[in-house]
């Protein structure tokens, strides 16, 4: 696995003109301190699919809590 994700991170930094870390920049690691930024953050990823064109009704997202049982 390391040898095929070492090629493609190869390929991929060829091909957009990047270097480094395939993943090293958009991902943020930061405290949820207080509720209102617990739900702000978990609005934020429900409605990631809804803005990314991938359903037009979260609801019909497998993932989405209200699909899920309970």
């Amino acid at each position: 696995m390391k040898g095929l994700q070492l090629a493609y991170a190869k390929f991929y930094n060829h091909k957009y003109k990047q270097d480094g870390h395939l993943f090293q920049g958009p991902y943020q690691n930061r405290q949820i301190s207080s509720r209102a930024s617990f739900l702000r953050v978990k609005k934020y990823i429900e409605t990631n699919p809804l803005k990314d064109g991938l359903v037009k009704d979260i609801a019909k997202w497998p993932f989405s809590q209200l699909t899920l049982p309970i």
